[in-house]
């Protein structure tokens, strides 16, 4: 998911367009940033999959899984091999 700043008005004016597509990215995001419970992550699962959007649902029902079991996050790089 490709992050865009956005401020509150522009959500407004996507929601006014019913941009319902780049509504629910803007959600995800934000539950990939800040801790939310796994009712917001099966509300947007069922809103994704109204929506026929596959790998969005998917993805929110995994993090849903993942706020209900918990995980350990980790980021991994490669270094130079000298």
């Amino acid at each position: 998911m490709g992050a865009r700043a956005l401020a509150p008005g522009d959500v407004r004016e996507d929601i006014g367009r019913q941009e319902w597509e780049m509504v629910l990215d803007v959600l995800i995001e934000i539950g990939d940033v800040h801790p939310v419970s796994v009712d917001f992550w099966e509300l947007l699962a069922e809103a994704a999959r109204q929506m026929m959007l596959d790998r969005s649902c998917r993805w929110c029902e995994w993090r849903a899984w993942e706020v209900q079991h918990g995980t350990v996050r980790a980021t991994l790089s490669l270094v130079r091999a000298e």
